[in-house]
């Protein structure tokens, strides 16, 4: 097994993977694809942002909430998407989300969860100062 990881990387490693053999997950966070980078130079991710902002309409149907986050997961696997939602605030918005729902197991509870891990892993050390810095979001530990 060490013999084939401390091996060269073929021609055919280094056209797939870079020649850095980066992995393909952390060039598809910087490259994206060509829908991601549509829907980037699209209203798409502001439009994201404000449903998800407004609280009238967010908690106006779960079926509502829980597509707008899936579609939010979904584009946020694009660097410049991600950063542009965690700069207007959705981070705090998942986390109100995650602290105003009564069961903690329920799906939108795993969801929210879910684009806030895809915020932080796309956009790194960025989207956590910019995530901590919500202290209104963030429920004090007094009891």
């Amino acid at each position: 097994m060490q013999e084939i990881k401390d091996a060269e990387p073929t021609s055919e490693d280094k056209l797939l993977y870079g020649t850095e053999m980066a992995l393909p997950l952390l060039r598809f966070f910087k490259n994206g694809n060509r829908n991601l980078k549509a829907f980037a130079n699209s209203f798409v991710p502001e439009t994201l942002c404000r449903l998800l902002t407004e609280e009238g309409v967010s908690f106006s149907s779960i079926d509502t909430m829980i597509s707008i986050i899936e579609a939010l997961t979904a584009v946020t696997y694009y660097e410049p998407i991600a950063q542009y939602v965690v700069a207007n605030g959705v981070g705090r918005d998942l986390i109100r989300i995650i602290n105003q729902t009564k069961d903690f197991r329920s799906y939108i509870v795993t969801l929210s969860i879910e684009a806030l891990w895809n915020l932080i892993e796309v956009g790194g050390q960025m989207a956590i100062q910019q995530i901590s810095s919500y202290p209104e979001a963030i429920p004090s530990l007094k009891a």
